[in-house]
């Protein structure tokens, strides 16, 4: 109600947010595909190619959707091995139906990560503030 509503988009599209917001820390992308073109951590277009060649310096990345991954849906963690590397980068470029992001895997503090092992945890805190009146809500 309170937000722009042109703008809500652009913080469900995961592919994007982080170029939209630089001063908000996120995993560095490595690479995303947006409508079937790949690019880089700087934004160019690169070929599909050179987007395997650039995750094969990794041993291990987080590929998932664009949208939709709420709750991890869509989300893998990939881990790489020296004998099938393209074919683990290609795979995992298959898997994914429409647009998505590649992105570094992220070490979470061990209390954190007790929650869920499997997941990246977050912390989220929502507030409000009108006419001298606050509201504030937390959740993991």
């Amino acid at each position: 109600m309170f937000n722009p509503y042109e703008q809500l988009s652009s913080f469900e599209n995961k592919g994007i947010v982080d170029v939209l917001f630089p001063e908000i820390p996120f995993p560095k992308a490595y690479v995303r595909r947006i409508q079937n073109v790949y690019y880089d951590v700087n934004m160019n277009k690169i070929s599909e190619k050179e987007a395997i060649s650039i995750l094969r310096q990794y041993n291990n990345y987080i590929i998932k959707p664009s949208f939709g991954t709420f709750q991890g849906k869509g989300v893998e963690k990939i881990s790489l091995n020296k004998e099938s590397e393209e074919n683990i980068i290609l795979e995992s470029f298959n898997n994914q139906n429409n647009d998505f992001i590649v992105q570094e895997v992220i070490e979470q503090h061990s209390d954190i990560a007790a929650l869920n092992p499997t997941s990246l945890n977050c912390c989220r805190v929502t507030s409000i503030y009108i006419d001298g009146y606050y509201g504030c809500s937390t959740m993991i």
